[in-house]
């Protein structure tokens, strides 16, 4: 009978409560083991599409009867005089090559390229019609041969891999109306696969200029007036992992980016700045005489060493198995540590800095001493918060905060003092107000 109390007793802490004691903070680094990375998101490429029936286009049809999917469909009937032509099939998608290999690329032609901020796609061949998102700036889609309606739209609607159509009055243009300088420089695709698709940096201050080209060294003084102090900084060390791209042939030869449609941009070689702490996506890195510039997803060349590289999120789960169970933290401050030792007999010590928002598996003594007021509940039998338990829970509050303030000012030594102190006081009012719970409680195991 006692033993199945006490597995009841066991369980029901299990339920409640989400606090440990400050008293067990040394079993943490007992229990601390690495945490899993997350899966990695599925790739957002479509796989080979079935085939398309082509079927002649009804007045007033809905968009759903031009989407049909048939396989070994029979070829339809010649359309009539006044009817509009039957809808062709596209041609199937590949999967998407890796982004620095020269592999076969993500498409087949016929193509449709890109060159505004924002291409949208309608759902039918109607600006009326719902849009189903948008191209960036140097995307390239497969598109069917020939257009399928001009509706609000001179030049034809395209209807795209895999699904949706495209006006190309002014944001897009035909592989068939010759080379594009979007696609020329857009050649890194986004990695669907890693953690960010693209490397992506942040503006230092003073934030970096605009160029329209990749600038000479006097360019570069006239639009830089603080750039020999900048290089001395070696501020371009912060990039040094991330490789070159090879550099296209129209900023080799000292063309100018070209500028989307829907962008405006002041003439000459420096186009305008960024502002404070803003964020771009780079798609591709290049070396010119002596320095390292980066293109963004805007068409637009900055000095990389004006970026501070943006990195990739360290939070992350924790993996529930037979040796980490409930509760977990999760660490908020970014200067916390984790302590080791025995607060009674060697002290505690800083083992480690913990991650800011790292997962740190927890004793859970707090949640044993709820359990056991729910399990003593039914019986009539109270465990009221002794004296000695406030003045534990005094004494943690008082460590806590002294520790994380220790962080924040090192210089003040004494404030690191007072929060070791405190929470060696508390570890030692944990014992003693734990011995009186489990006095309690076991009166009533029978």
């Amino acid at each position: 009978m006692a033993h199945g109390s006490v597995k009841t007793f066991i369980a029901l802490g299990c339920a409640v409560g989400a606090a440990c004691s400050a008293g067990q903070l040394r079993e943490l680094g007992k229990h601390e083991r690495s945490t899993p990375a997350l899966a990695m998101p599925f790739a957002s490429v479509p796989g080979t599409p079935p085939a398309i029936e082509p079927r002649p286009a009804e007045p007033h049809a809905e968009p759903a009867s031009e989407l049909r999917v048939a396989e070994g469909a029979p070829a339809p009937a010649e359309p009539g005089p006044n009817e509009p032509a039957p809808a062709e099939p596209l041609v199937e998608a590949v999967t998407e090559a890796e982004p620095q290999a020269a592999a076969t690329p993500e498409y087949h032609e016929p193509t449709l390229i890109s060159v505004a901020r924002e291409t949208l796609i309608y759902a039918r061949p109607s600006f009326k019609s719902q849009k189903l998102g948008y191209l960036r700036v140097g995307a390239v889609v497969s598109r069917s041969p020939r257009a399928m309606g001009n509706e609000g739209c001179k030049h034809g609607w395209y209807r795209i891999q895999p699904e949706g159509f495209v006006c190309t009055e002014s944001s897009a243009i035909l592989d068939t109306e010759g080379p594009s300088p979007f696609s020329e420089l857009a050649v890194v695709r986004p990695d669907r696969m890693a953690a960010l698709p693209y490397a992506y940096g942040r503006s230092r201050y003073p934030t970096p200029p605009f160029y329209a080209k990749l600038p000479s060294k006097l360019e570069q003084e006239r639009a830089e007036q603080d750039m020999v102090g900048h290089l001395r900084a070696r501020t371009a060390e912060a990039w040094k992992t991330l490789p070159n791209n090879a550099t296209p042939a129209p900023l080799s030869a000292g063309r100018s980016v070209p500028l989307p449609y829907g962008f405006s941009r002041e003439p000459g070689v420096v186009t305008g700045r960024a502002m404070p702490d803003s964020g771009f996506a780079l798609l591709g890195v290049y070396e010119h005489e002596g320095r390292r510039f980066a293109l963004n997803t805007d068409f637009q060349i900055l000095p990389l060493d004006r970026l501070k590289p943006v990195e990739i999120s360290k939070f992350h789960g924790i993996r529930l198995d037979e040796q980490v169970s409930l509760p977990v933290a999760f660490v908020r401050s970014q200067n916390a540590n984790l302590y080791a030792g025995d607060p009674k007999t060697t002290g505690l010590s800083i083992a480690r800095k913990l991650d800011y928002r790292e997962a740190v598996p927890l004793t859970g003594r707090e949640i044993i001493v709820s359990g056991l007021r729910e399990f003593l509940g039914p019986l009539n039998v109270s465990v009221p918060v002794s004296r000695l338990a406030k003045w534990k829970t005094a004494f943690q509050l008082i460590s806590l905060g002294a520790l994380i303030l220790g962080g924040a000012v090192p210089t003040q030594e004494w404030v690191h003092l007072v929060g070791i102190v405190s929470l060696w006081l508390a570890a030692a009012l944990t014992f003693v107000t734990g011995y009186d719970y489990l006095r309690t409680g076991l009166k009533h195991m029978d």
